[in-house]
């Protein structure tokens, strides 16, 4: 896949991405499990407890600890969660937001453009 930086496009391809799954077993009072590796945030995970995923707001992330707002149900190898982390997600990101900004301010001078050919075209008589 490729996004406009404004002047090229860009390929959002990267070596340095990974993903990985942890799975736990719930024992129904416990709220805190220990992933293998530290996310940037909630946002480069994806968490499902006995096959539903769960909301962002249901848990929190804080280095390699996530601790669920509430005690998930008992099960066996019931929650999985899915970390996303490397240089695509990170960059992605950032360009995705940039080409965003640059179409935004395109949209803008066309519009100023029409404006003043429907100007020049006595488009607005009085």
């Amino acid at each position: 896949p490729f996004v406009y930086s404004g002047t090229a496009w860009v390929a959002l391809v990267s070596t340095q991405s990974t993903v990985t799954v942890d799975v736990f077993s719930s024992n129904g009072s416990t709220t805190a499990f220990t992933l293998a590796t530290a996310p940037a945030s909630e946002n480069f995970t994806f968490v499902y407890v006995s096959g539903v995923y769960q909301a962002k707001s249901t848990y929190s992330i804080s280095s390699t600890t996530l601790t669920f707002s509430s005690d998930p149900p008992p099960g066996t190898n019931n929650i999985e969660v899915i970390t996303y982390s490397g240089d695509l997600l990170a960059s992605s990101s950032a360009k995705f937001s940039q080409f965003i900004q640059t179409s935004k301010q395109k949209m803008k001078n066309e519009e100023a453009t029409i404006f003043r050919m429907a100007e020049d075209h006595s488009l607005f008589s009085k």
